[in-house]
């Protein structure tokens, strides 16, 4: 057990434990030059562990204990070797600023239910890694629009009084999404394997490009969602999927481009001011869609189809062009 080292003590500190299982515990607040730990579990007890620019190492699991808990590395690298769990907020502090952090195992558990789970504050622009999956007792929020998170494995969030905000970019590795009271997102980068986002009847958000060679799935259930920014201008997604009961906005400008089907469902209407190309693939549009924008909408084989009228009544005000092209022929209809 380490209980003090002391004010003035900022040297470098290393605890390696021997073989078999060994735990270290940590309870009060600690600040070093560098600190690693080597040991099968490292508790910390509700405090802030500091080193002034080394890194911060533990080489197995984590468990949070007592109180919420905060590190910081001061632009040092911070690597877990095994998972967190624990009933107690988590706060990845300013100072890590350019460090990356990485966090091999699950992590479980996570969070008391009141404010977020995990905070991952602004200043943080190092690579914030969980390599695998990730369950907490509320949402994640990482404000800051130059966070860089990451995620291997599947992300269940429970229902609590937080939501999820990751303004800056982040990646799904092929994984299933799963979380409440609203969920945000700057740029999302897709790959491994199909994503799937469930927001639990809250709204989804995405400020952000979309990008990655992979299937991305929204269903927000009760709640909204809007796409702000083009999908896969960058690297072409598989399909796109939304399914909402409420509205839809995908905004002017934010052309979609798949290699899969884009199929969108709305039942409070579709405001689309983006055009939609897929690659031998359809375009279903089953809501009450409203242009925002002269679009068009391109399929590498003939199929489209609208459940209702594009545009509705009454119409907008200013006229807005559709142009629908299908690369081999046209279909002999076109109702609505």
């Amino acid at each position: 057990a380490v209980h003090s080292l002391g004010a003035a003590f900022n040297q470098e500190f290393s605890l390696v434990g021997g073989a078999g299982t060994d735990n270290v515990t940590i309870h009060n607040n600690l600040s070093t030059a560098l600190l690693n730990v080597q040991a099968e579990t490292t508790e910390i007890r509700g405090v802030n562990l500091i080193t002034s620019g080394g890194n911060m190492s533990f080489g197995g699991n984590v468990t949070l204990s007592t109180g919420n808990v905060s590190l910081n590395t001061n632009g040092g690298n911070l690597q877990i070797d095994g998972g967190i769990s624990g009933a107690r907020n988590l706060t990845l502090a300013a100072g890590i600023g350019s460090g990356t952090t990485t966090v091999a195992g699950p992590v479980t558990n996570l969070g008391t239910g009141t404010g977020a789970a995990l905070t991952v504050n602004p200043g943080i622009v190092g690579l914030v890694y969980f390599q695998s999956s990730f369950s907490a007792n509320s949402g994640i929020q990482s404000p800051g629009a130059g966070s860089n998170l990451r995620f291997n494995g599947d992300i269940t969030l429970a229902d609590a009084n937080v939501g999820t905000t990751l303004a800056g970019t982040v990646q799904f590795d092929g994984l299933n999404f799963s979380g409440y009271d609203g969920l945000v997102f700057g740029a999302v980068i897709l790959s491994g394997s199909a994503v799937s986002v469930s927001s639990n009847n809250s709204s989804i958000s995405v400020g952000g490009t979309i990008n990655g060679p992979q299937n991305l799935s929204l269903t927000a259930g009760s709640g909204s969602v809007q796409i702000a920014a083009p999908v896969g201008n960058l690297s072409t997604i598989g399909s796109f999927t939304i399914t909402s009961t409420s509205t839809v906005q995908i905004a002017t400008g934010a052309n979609v481009f798949t290699n899969g089907v884009v199929a969108v469902t709305a039942n409070g209407g579709l405001s689309l001011g983006g055009s939609i190309t897929t690659s031998n693939d359809s375009v279903t549009l089953n809501a009450d869609t409203v242009l925002t924008s002269g679009i068009s909408i391109e399929t590498g084989w003939p199929s489209m189809a609208a459940s209702a009228s594009i545009p509705p009544t009454p119409q907008p005000s200013t006229p807005r062009p559709l142009i629908i092209v299908v690369w081999e022929s046209v279909p002999t209809s076109v109702s609505g």
